[in-house]
């Protein structure tokens, strides 16, 4: 028995508690057929697949068939492996959906998971069987610590079994555990919902998010691979799918959809794309990013300087979305009253905004506001005003 450390808890024998509750050993059978606890050794809990953004899960009917947790931060795997190496009778049951729900199958993965028999679990029903819902880090924690402590390893950890979940509902008991905690990024349960637990709704809200599944996705849309999907830290992506979203939700709020609809114009191919795509050609230093050359006044040595812009940024997102229902509005409005063409009146009504310079700096009166949500009033009061009125933030008449 593992010594006990000053302020630790106390370390008591492990009694076979489950063997003497139930007939079958190393089960107890909470609910028959439907949930059952069972004791797995740490060093075969890596043996439990964890179904994340980032894996291809077989079971997923997401389009890449991505799961619905965030990637594990491996950062925190060190301390919660020394806590429960110290207090391995203070590990939380792990939450594991089992995906078989016939009977014979049921009974015979319980029997194999008490038995530690990974290696014949995987054999009879693939690796993704056993997926963990709750307690991905840690599984991590406590694996990092098992390789510095054999004697750990061995322990057996309670792992809480549900049977015959579907793949909704799955992800839907991962949503309602951590949806409350404050570190989930909403982006995940919004993607979560949008492709997997609410994918065949019709309403407002899951047709916003399939459009802007498509703006972020789409390997023909500008914004491809460059929205941070799952809210995790990600310097490189400074918006992240709930802000798209909750841009989205601006540039199409449900009347301007049924307007486009009944137009016979689809609302992510000939209005979201577009409009982005010209966003992107009428500011191609801002999308993509450039350098300059500075010198330094008193070494007169030269250096490159990153330029930075907001274009990218949340606070740019949500001003030209907002402003996006505008003039998908009146070019709607031309198409059907006067039969212009849609794309060419929306690229008409957006030519004045070549006016806008997106530099970060003190003196920019285009980017005299805030950042994020907070500071999209002034700039979409800007941007509206040189679009519908040819007037820039100084008061002055632009063509």
């Amino acid at each position: 028995m593992r010594p006990r450390q000053p302020g630790s808890a106390i370390h008591c024998p492990r009694s076979n508690l489950v063997t003497q509750l139930n007939s079958t050993p190393n089960i107890l059978w909470t609910t028959p057929n439907r949930e059952a606890v069972v004791g797995i050794k740490v060093k075969n809990l890596r043996n439990l697949f964890v179904s994340t953004y980032d894996t291809q899960d077989p079971d997923s009917p997401a389009p890449n068939k991505h799961g619905y947790q965030r990637n594990p931060d491996e950062r925190r795997f060190k301390p919660i492996g020394e806590y429960f190496a110290e207090n391995p009778y203070l590990v939380p049951p792990i939450l594991v959906s089992v995906r078989v729900d016939v009977d014979s199958d049921i009974r015979t993965v319980a029997e194999l998971l008490a038995a530690n028999n990974m290696a014949e679990l995987a054999k009879r029903y693939g690796h993704q069987v056993a997926s963990v819902i709750d307690g991905q880090h840690r599984i991590g924690g406590m694996l990092h610590a098992a390789k510095f402590d054999e004697d750990f390893a061995e322990f057996l950890i309670p792992v809480t079994l549900f049977f015959g979940l579907s793949f909704e509902a799955e992800a839907e008991v991962f949503n309602t555990i951590n949806s409350s905690q404050r570190k989930l990024p909403k982006a995940l349960i919004e993607v979560t919902r949008g492709d997997i637990s609410e994918r065949e709704e019709l309403t407002h809200a899951q047709m916003v998010r399939k459009i802007a599944f498509g703006i972020a996705r789409d390997k023909d849309s500008v914004w491809f691979d460059q929205i941070n999907m799952t809210g995790g830290r990600a310097p490189s992506q400074k918006v992240t799918y709930e802000g798209l979203r909750r841009s989205v939700a601006n540039m199409f709020p449900a009347n301007l959809l049924s307007r486009l609809r009944q137009a016979g114009l689809d609302p992510l191919d000939d209005a979201a794309k577009p409009f982005w795509r010209k966003v992107g050609e009428l500011f191609p230093d801002a999308w993509n990013g450039r350098s300059r050359t500075v010198t330094d006044p008193d070494t007169n040595q030269s250096h490159e300087e990153t330029v930075q812009y907001r274009l990218k940024e949340l606070v740019g997102v949500a001003s030209l979305s907002r402003l996006g229902q505008d003039i998908m509005s009146s070019s709607v409005e031309a198409y059907q009253e006067y039969g212009i063409d849609f794309d060419k009146a929306m690229s008409k009504k957006m030519s004045r905004l070549a006016h806008v310079d997106w530099e970060k700096t003190d003196t920019n009166p285009w980017m005299a506001s805030q950042a994020g949500f907070a500071g999209q009033a002034k700039l979409y009061g800007d941007l509206h005003k040189l679009v519908y009125e040819g007037v820039d933030p100084n008061g002055n008449a632009v063509d």
